[in-house]
């Protein structure tokens, strides 16, 4: 199977390789079909890739771009989620994948689920055909906190994100702290603010039981 990175053709060893690793990752047997990096951030400079395994499914690999500390701070969040029983998405710390200059170099590989089945909380502010999702207030309030407790930094709307398959909201992006806490509660203000305008009509309210306040 012909894959490419841009003008580059990745040669079947290769390929096999990338495989392997995929494979073990999620347990099952894969097959890479595709390899794109995203299209906006840091990640355009090739520290990141999209991978569409069987055609179907979202794979990330992320090289660190300032040092192994960015991979670090994903493993934190991760480990921390873990932890205290918040939506999560499997995430792995690894040594060398076979593209280009990475090879000898620690990444990560996360899980990004099915293929078009995540929305960022900007497309949930203006999408009609997800305006009503069945995210609630507290799942919001989840992912705001997490990023409050553990002090992310880079926060921004495309770092939120819904997964329609399960049921979940995710906080993503997790390779630098925040510089000082006014960064925190800028975003909270500013971006935070615009999302629960937006969101707060359409995300659905807890059931109340029947007998208590």
């Amino acid at each position: 199977m012909e894959i490419r990175i841009g003008d580059q053709e990745i040669g079947e060893e290769t390929q096999e390789k990338m495989n392997a690793i995929v494979s073990g990752f999620l347990g099952a047997e894969s097959r890479v079909t595709e390899i794109a990096p995203p299209q906006s951030g840091r990640s355009r400079y090739g520290n990141q890739y999209r991978l569409t395994v069987n055609g179907e499914r979202h794979i990330s690999v992320k090289l660190a771009y300032g040092g192994a500390q960015e991979i670090r701070w994903e493993v934190f969040h991760a480990h921390m989620r873990n932890l205290l029983g918040l939506p999560h998405y499997k995430l792995e710390r690894k040594n060398g994948f076979p593209i280009q200059d990475w090879k000898g170099m620690e990444y990560i590989i996360m899980d990004w689920g099915m293929a078009g089945r995540r929305r960022s909380v900007a497309e949930l502010c203006v999408r009609a055909d997800v305006r009503k999702s069945p995210a609630s207030p507290f799942q919001f309030g989840q992912v705001v906190a997490q990023d409050i407790l553990f002090a992310a930094g880079d926060r921004k709307r495309d770092h939120i994100v819904w997964d329609l398959d399960k049921k979940a909201m995710f906080s993503i992006d997790h390779e630098m702290p925040a510089e000082d806490m006014e960064e925190i509660v800028m975003f909270f203000r500013n971006e935070l603010g615009y999302v629960w305008r937006k969101l707060a009509p359409r995300l659905q309210a807890p059931k109340r039981v029947q007998g208590r306040v």
